[in-house]
C-alpha cells in the first residue's frame, strides 16, 4: 500500500484523506454554528417582544410610588424649615459684656459733644 489509504473502490494518499476529513468537519462545524446561532437568534427575538409586552404594561406600584415621593416631598420641607431657623439663629451675633467698654470711655465723650 505505498503511503495510501483504501476504502471500498476509494483510494487517497494521506494528505488528500487529510484534507477531506478536515473538509467534512469544517462543514459539519459550521452547519453546527449555524443552527446553533439561529437558535439563539429566535430565542433573543423571543425576549424582545416579551419585554415589548412588559414594557407597555401599566406600573403595578404607581399610586404607591406617588404617595411616597409626596410624603418625601413633604419632609423635605419640613426639614429645610428646621435648617433655615437654625441657620437663622445662628447669624444673630451674640451681644456679650465683653464687647462693652468697662471704663467709660465710649460714655464721656457722648456728653462733650
Amino acid at each position: 500500500m505505498n503511503g495510501s489509504v483504501e476504502k471500498g473502490w476509494v483510494k487517497m494518499d494521506g494528505v488528500r484523506l487529510l484534507e477531506a476529513i478536515g473538509k467534512m468537519m469544517d462543514e459539519k462545524l459550521e452547519k453546527m454554528f449555524d443552527e446553533r446561532l439561529e437558535e439563539k437568534l429566535e430565542k433573543y427575538r423571543l425576549d424582545m417582544e416579551q419585554a415589548k409586552l412588559e414594557y407597555e404594561k401599566p406600573f403595578q406600584y404607581e399610586a404607591e410610588l406617588k404617595a411616597k415621593l409626596a410624603r418625601q416631598f413633604e419632609l423635605n420641607n419640613l426639614l429645610d424649615l428646621e435648617n433655615q431657623a437654625s441657620k437663622e439663629e445662628e447669624q444673630e451675633p451674640e451681644v456679650s459684656r465683653a464687647a462693652e467698654p468697662s471704663h467709660g470711655y465710649g460714655k464721656e465723650r457722648e456728653g462733650n459733644r
